[in-house]
This record gives structure tokens, sequence and C-alpha cells, in this order.
């Protein structure tokens, strides 16, 4: 449940502040949000990927309907591309890596700034 919560975090913080920022700021909300918050690193991974692609595909989906799928479809042939929906995905691809990388990049941050406790018998653990 953690986990979905940070995907729509993520998701929601890219959502509205990706358009004013340059293209690599889903890393930057992904290293402040899991700096901030622990988790395990699947989960990270998993979290700033999703959120970063979902928010950044309804984001271009958006704009591409703003003004009718022109400056896309252009875009896809400069790229040879046969649909402007491959340009869609391979936008969104880059924002969850960049996304995936920032979230990776907080929680080791996090660890190595916060002692962590040993939950070992030899160390006073459970």
């Amino acid at each position: 449940m953690k986990t979905f919560g940070m995907t729509i975090l993520v998701g929601v913080l890219v959502y509205f502040l990706h358009p004013f920022l340059p293209w690599y700021s889903p890393m930057i909300f992904s290293i402040i949000v899991f700096a901030a918050i622990e988790m395990k690193l699947g989960n990270v991974f998993a979290a700033a990927f999703f959120g970063s692609v979902l928010a950044s595909l309804i984001l271009t989906f958006q704009i591409d309907t703003a003004n009718e799928a022109i400056l896309s479809s252009r875009m896809a042939g400069i790229f040879d591309l046969t649909s402007s929906i491959y340009l869609h995905v391979i936008t969104a691809l880059i924002a969850g890596i960049s996304g995936m990388l920032g979230g990776f990049l907080g929680y080791s941050f996090r660890r190595m700034l916060v002692k962590r406790r040993k939950d070992n018998l030899y160390y006073g653990g459970r």
C-alpha cells in the first residue's frame, strides 16, 4: 500500500510541476520523495518508474490533443516512427528511467545519512 501511495505522490508531483521544469524533473522529485521516506529498493524502483511514466503519458496525451496531434505526427515522421503513439511511449520511458534513477539516488542518500537499526539478536535487535 505504501508503494501505491508513493507512486501516486511521484505521479502528482511530476504531473503538476513537470511542465514548468526541465526534462529531468522526475529525477529531482524522486530524489526528494525517496530521501525523505524509507522504503525497500524494489518498491522505490517500481514507485518512481510507474509514477513518472503514468504522469508523463497523461501529460503528453493532453498536449497532443490540445494541438490536434500536428506536432507529434510531424516529430514521428522525422524519427521514422509509424505512429505518434510511439513518440509518447518513448517520452514516457525516458521520464520513467529518469525517475527510477532519481529514486535510487534518493534511496542511497537516505541509506548513507540515516543510521539503520540492526535487526539482529546479537546486536540487541528483536
